[in-house]
């Protein structure tokens, strides 16, 4: 069977071939590994640009999440940048530039490495100059242009 390797090699990947299972976990450190449809796919790292537009954004949306820049509490999401995302049986490795869940279905492991079999949904995206309402922070609204110049 395809999976039996590559479950030798890690048990989390029990669905992909094990050269691909070999190349993710081998990646190095300067690149982004995703597996999409079971083949495995290197890009670099996010530059400057990209990496200040991702703090901007979650900054927008966590201060609104908290009630203001200058309000602490608990807040109703949490809010992750470059989190590696685990998708569906295969599983399909993703690692979108930010990240949200509802505080009440984040798990209190999902931060730990032993977090598995974790089902995530992605909602919509977004790209260029567009002004954005994203749910569930459709009352934020985010002019994009804002993220991208420094």
């Amino acid at each position: 069977m395809v999976g039996d390797l590559a479950l030798a090699i890690d048990p989390r990947f029990p669905n992909l071939r094990s050269d691909v299972v070999r190349g993710f976990l081998t990646a190095p450190e300067t690149v982004v590994a995703v597996v999409i449809d079971g083949e495995l796919s290197l890009t670099l790292r996010p530059r400057p640009r990209h990496a200040i537009a991702a703090v901007r954004l979650s900054g927008r949306l966590d201060g609104k999440n908290r009630g203001g820049d200058d309000v602490e509490g608990p807040g109703t999401w949490v809010i992750l940048i470059e989190p590696e995302l685990h998708l569906g049986p295969a599983p399909n490795i993703v690692v979108p530039d930010i990240a949200g869940w509802r505080r009440e279905r984040f798990a209190s492991d999902a931060l730990d490495d032993e977090a598995q079999g974790r089902r995530y949904l992605l909602l919509d995206t977004h790209e260029g100059d567009e002004t954005m309402r994203a749910p569930p922070f459709e009352d934020v609204e985010i002019p994009l242009a804002t993220l991208w110049r420094l």
